[in-house]
Formats: C-alpha cells, sequence, structure tokens
C-alpha cells in the first residue's frame, strides 16, 4: 500500500512524542465528508479503509518503531460525520479485526471517539450499551503509571500524590462503581 502524504510533519510530532515517552492517541477523521473523501474507498464500513488503516500504523510501528503509539481513534466525530451508527460500528469492527490480523492489536487500543455538536450522550450510549438486556461481560484493565501521570511546569512527567477517583459506569451520568487510589 502506498500513501500519497508526506509524513514528515506526522514524524516529527511523534519523534518529539518518542524522546519525552509520551502516550499518544491517533486519531484518523476518516473520510465521509466530501472534503476528506478518498479515491477507491467509499466509506468507513468499506474492507478497503481498515486495511489503509492497519498499513499505516504497522508502518508506524513496526517500521518507525514508535513505541510511544497506544491507542487508535477511528473516526473524530463519527455522530456527525458518518451519522449512521450501524456503519461505524460495521467500520470499527472491520479495523479491529485488521489490526488483529497484524499483531497491532497487542500495541495498539481502539479509544473511544468525540461527540460533535450532540445535547446528549446518545452517540456514547449507544457504543458502550451493545450487551442484550440482562447479559453481561467480565471487564478487567490496569491502571499503570501512565494512567496518572501529568507534565509538571518543568515539563517533567511526575505522579502526584493524593487521591484520585476511579468512576465507571454506562455513561458519565450513570455512574455505577467507583474508588479511590491513592498515590505516595
Amino acid at each position: 500500500m502506498r500513501f500519497d502524504i508526506s509524513p514528515q510533519d506526522l514524524y516529527r510530532h511523534l519523534d518529539v512524542c518518542e524522546a519525552l515517552g509520551t502516550t499518544v492517541l491517533l486519531c484518523d477523521w476518516g473520510l465521509m465528508p466530501e472534503w476528506l473523501r478518498v479515491p477507491g474507498i467509499a466509506d468507513v464500513a468499506d474492507p478497503l479503509y481498515a486495511e489503509s488503516i492497519g498499513a499505516y500504523l504497522d508502518h508506524l510501528i513496526h517500521t518507525r518503531e514508535y513505541r510511544c503509539l497506544r491507542y487508535f481513534i477511528m473516526v473524530n466525530e463519527p455522530n456527525w460525520e458518518v451519522k449512521d451508527f450501524a456503519l461505524w460500528r460495521r467500520g470499527l469492527e472491520q479495523v479491529a479485526a485488521e489490526l488483529k490480523r497484524r499483531g497491532l492489536d497487542r500495541q495498539i487500543q481502539i479509544a473511544g471517539s468525540d461527540e460533535a455538536h450532540a445535547q446528549d450522550d446518545d452517540w456514547h450510549f449507544q457504543a458502550v450499551d451493545q450487551l442484550k438486556a440482562g447479559e453481561s461481560k467480565a471487564v478487567e484493565f490496569k491502571l499503570g503509571f501512565d494512567s496518572f501521570k501529568l507534565m509538571n511546569i518543568r515539563y517533567n512527567w511526575v505522579v502526584e500524590p493524593g487521591e484520585f477517583r476511579i468512576l465507571v459506569g454506562s455513561g458519565s451520568r450513570d455512574i455505577r462503581c467507583e474508588g479511590t487510589v491513592t498515590m505516595v
């Protein structure tokens, strides 16, 4: 696969992030609005879209050896750009399968997107509320040093002592579990 853009600006940013140990969330703006159209790719559910995302991430992680890339966001504001949740979900499933096929799923995670011009959390509720009524699944994640660090005024990454609240729920208005972690 060939890329027709010059990635030098991105490389320059990623080089700085790599040097500073900064975790990067890379976002693709998608291709649904006319100004983002890519010839030969119909929409975000087109398998060629997933293949191109996989090829580009593979290049950045394996060829360029960027370890700072940890998360990928598919489409910045899908409720505005894609507008069709089912179409976006099919595309997301294909991107996830492509990352797994390339072995990238061990190095990069798919992160949630933003929601544009919304008066409520409907798009995000759809994204997290995919279980059938009565169905449950266990979810486990580890919160390491990176989860609590921030950059101080001297541009050093630090974890400040104190209490951090951990909130878990189906959305911002439905917190179902919470806890506190104390950093010393």
